[in-house]
C-alpha cells in the first residue's frame, strides 16, 4: 500500500530526464524543423532559381503527405523493436537528408524529393514514436509529461526563425540546411542515453483510483481498435481539427494583413501562436491528468472556433483570435496521444497512434489547398474561417461523444485468449 501512495509523487522525478529528452528530440525532428523553416528559404530559393513561392510552399504538402503514409509503419516498428532502435537511425538519416538538400540545384523536383525523403527517413523522429516512451514511463502524470514533450516543438518553433535567418543572412541558404542537419544530429546521443524503455522498478506503479493498472499487457491490438467506434470518432475528429491547422498556419500573416494590420504587426501577432502553443501544451497537459480529457479537448476546440470568428474581424479583434488558435494548435498533439493511450492501452499504442496521426496529416495536407482555393474564389478569407469554425465545432462534438475511458480491455495484445485485463 505504501508503494502505491509514494509512487505517484516520485513519477515526475524518475521520468524528468525522459520528458526533457523527448522534448529536445521532438523539437529536432523531421516534422518540426522542415515545417517551421520552409518559409525562411522561400525568398532565397525564389531569387536563385526563379521558383515561385507557391511552388516552394508545396514542399510542406509533400512532407505531410509522406507522413500520412509512413507514420503507421513507424509506429508499428516502434512497438515491435523499441523507440531507440527506430529513432536513432531515423535521426541520422534525417540529418544526412538535410545535408544533401544543401546541394540542390535548378530543378524544384529536388526540393520535393528532399521533403518527401524527410517524411520517409524521418518518420521515427515524430510524436508517434516519442509519445510511446512517455506512455510507458508515465501513468498518473501522463498528460503533463506529454505536454512537456510537445513543448519542445513550441520552443523549437520559436528558435528556428532566428537560427535559420541568421545563418542565411551571414552564410547563405545552403549552410542553413547544413545547420539544420547538425541540429537534428544532436538528438541522437540524447535519445540513445535517455529513451530506454523502463523496467518494472523504474516506473511508478500507482495511479488514480479511476484508472487501475495491470501492466504493459493491458491494451488492444490495432485490429481490435479499428473495430471500435472510438477509433473512428477520434480519426474523424483529428481530420476535422487538422484542416484549420493547415489552413491557418499557411495563411496567417496575409490573413492578418487583410484584417487591417500592417505586415510588421501581423508578423508580431503571428508570434503569439508559439507562445500560446507553449502555454496550451503545459497547461492542458496538467488539466487532462485531473479532469475528463475529452471534455477539456472539446472546450479547447470550441474556443478555437470562436478564435476563427475573431480572425475574420478587423484590427485588434484578430489578436485574441490568434491566441485562441495557438492554444488549440499547441495542445492537439498531446491530447491525441493521451486519448489514444487511455482508450486503447500501451502494447500497440504507437501503431494505433500512427494511424490516427495519419488522419491528422490528411487534414494538414488539405487545409492549405482548401484555404487557397476559397480565397481565390472569394478574394477573402471569410469563407475558410467560417468553414474552420464549423469543422472545429464538429470535432468538439465528436470528442464529447467518445464516452468514458475503459476500465478493462476485452482484447489484450499479448494474448487475446486471456481474461480481460485492467486498463491503464
Amino acid at each position: 500500500m505504501d508503494s502505491l501512495t509514494r509512487a505517484p509523487r516520485s513519477e515526475l522525478g524518475k521520468g524528468l530526464p525522459v520528458m526533457l529528452a523527448t522534448a529536445f528530440a521532438l523539437g529536432s525532428g523531421a516534422a518540426i524543423l522542415p515545417t517551421y523553416s520552409l518559409s525562411l528559404f522561400a525568398e532565397p530559393l525564389a531569387s536563385e532559381f526563379a521558383w515561385t513561392r507557391g511552388n516552394i510552399s508545396f514542399a510542406a504538402t509533400v512532407l505531410w503527405a509522406g507522413f500520412l503514409l509512413t507514420s503507421p509503419v513507424a509506429g508499428r516498428l516502434a512497438d515491435r523493436f523499441g523507440v531507440r532502435s527506430i529513432a536513432v537511425p531515423s535521426i541520422v538519416l534525417t540529418s544526412m537528408t538535410f545535408l544533401a538538400m544543401s546541394r540542390i540545384h535548378g530543378s524544384i523536383w529536388l526540393l520535393y524529393l528532399g521533403y518527401g525523403t524527410l517524411a520517409v527517413l524521418g518518420a521515427g523522429t515524430t510524436t508517434v514514436c516519442y509519445s510511446r516512451i512517455i506512455t510507458l514511463w508515465f501513468q498518473r502524470h501522463r498528460g503533463f509529461a506529454l505536454g512537456v514533450m510537445m513543448a519542445g516543438a513550441s520552443v523549437a518553433a520559436m528558435l528556428i526563425p532566428f537560427v535559420v535567418e541568421y545563418v542565411i543572412r551571414n552564410f547563405g541558404w545552403r549552410d542553413a540546411w547544413i545547420a539544420l542537419g547538425l541540429w537534428t544530429l544532436l538528438a541522437a546521443p540524447v535519445v540513445w542515453i535517455f529513451l530506454h524503455e523502463p523496467t518494472d522498478g523504474e516506473v511508478a506503479t500507482g495511479g488514480p483510483a479511476a484508472a487501475p493498472v495491470s501492466g504493459a499487457a493491458a491494451g488492444l491490438s490495432l485490429h481490435a481498435a479499428v473495430r471500435t467506434r472510438t477509433f473512428w470518432f477520434l480519426a474523424f475528429s483529428n481530420f476535422c481539427f487538422a484542416i484549420p491547422i493547415g489552413a491557418l498556419l499557411s495563411h496567417l500573416v496575409p490573413m492578418l494583413t487583410d484584417s487591417g494590420l500592417s505586415r510588421a504587426q501581423a508578423v508580431h501577432a503571428a508570434s503569439l501562436v508559439g507562445l500560446a502553443g507553449l502555454t496550451g501544451r503545459l497547461g492542458i497537459g496538467y488539466l487532462i491528468d485531473r479532469l475528463f480529457a475529452p471534455a477539456i479537448s472539446a472546450i479547447v476546440l470550441l474556443a478555437a472556433a470562436g478564435g476563427c470568428i475573431l480572425l475574420s474581424k478587423v484590427g485588434g479583434a484578430a489578436l485574441p483570435g490568434v491566441f485562441l488558435m495557438g492554444l488549440y494548435i499547441g495542445s492537439e498533439g498531446d491530447l491525441m496521444a493521451f486519448l489514444t493511450s487511455r482508450f486503447f492501452g500501451r502494447p500497440a499504442f504507437a501503431e494505433i497512434y500512427g494511424w490516427l496521426y495519419s488522419s491528422l496529416a490528411v487534414g494538414v495536407v488539405i487545409g492549405p489547398l482548401l484555404a487557397g482555393t476559397l480565397y481565390d474564389r472569394s478574394s477573402g478569407y471569410s469563407g475558410i474561417l467560417m468553414l474552420c469554425s464549423v469543422l472545429l465545432l464538429v470535432a468538439a462534438i465528436l470528442q464529447l461523444s467518445l464516452g468514458r475511458f475503459p476500465t478493462s480491455f476485452q482484447s489484450a495484445v499479448a494474448n487475446p485468449a486471456v481474461p480481460p485485463v485492467k486498463a491503464l
